[in-house]
């Protein structure tokens, strides 16, 4: 399904197997996705994203989703037309890469990765610092050493 194209009512969503990716990024309620990626993301993709990637968590082979009550769950009204919120909004997931259509089904990033070099240069100074200090804390936490404490402000 090419990214133009109409979004079924119900969609098969499976997880996005992607082993650098999932070793190296993110778990959905980690504050990272929200701080670092919602300035090029935008909120709504953000929620959805977060809350797609979490239900795979409980369900790891893969759910139904009801695209009208996810748009009603985001805020985004029920409309599932080409043109609807909740349509442009998994269509974004699929720009930035943190989803993708597979045939009939709709593959999402069980963790998001580190930003790009050209999402940092669209950061302000103070998120490039809370940036640095969320990777600091995670990379720590991943290689099993002692995280150094978030300062305040970052």
């Amino acid at each position: 399904m090419r990214t133009d194209t109409s979004i079924p009512a119900q969609l098969a969503v499976v997880a996005w197997l992607d082993p650098v990716v999932d070793a190296l990024g993110f778990v959905p309620h980690d504050p990272y996705s929200e701080v670092v990626w919602t300035p090029s993301l935008g909120p709504s993709a953000v929620l959805a994203w977060r809350r797609l990637a979490g239900r795979l968590i409980h369900h790891p082979d893969g759910f139904t989703l009801d695209v009208a009550e996810l748009a009603h769950a985001l805020g985004l009204g029920t409309g599932i037309g080409h043109n609807a919120p909740i349509c442009r909004t998994l269509r974004r997931l699929t720009v930035f890469g943190l989803a993708r259509f597979l045939d009939d089904t709709y593959a999402v990033r069980r963790r998001i990765p580190p930003a790009s070099s050209s999402q940092l240069r669209r950061l302000s100074p103070d998120l490039l610092r809370i940036h640095a200090a969320l990777l600091s804390r995670h990379d720590a936490e991943r290689l099993g050493s002692t995280p150094p404490p978030l300062r305040k402000g970052a």
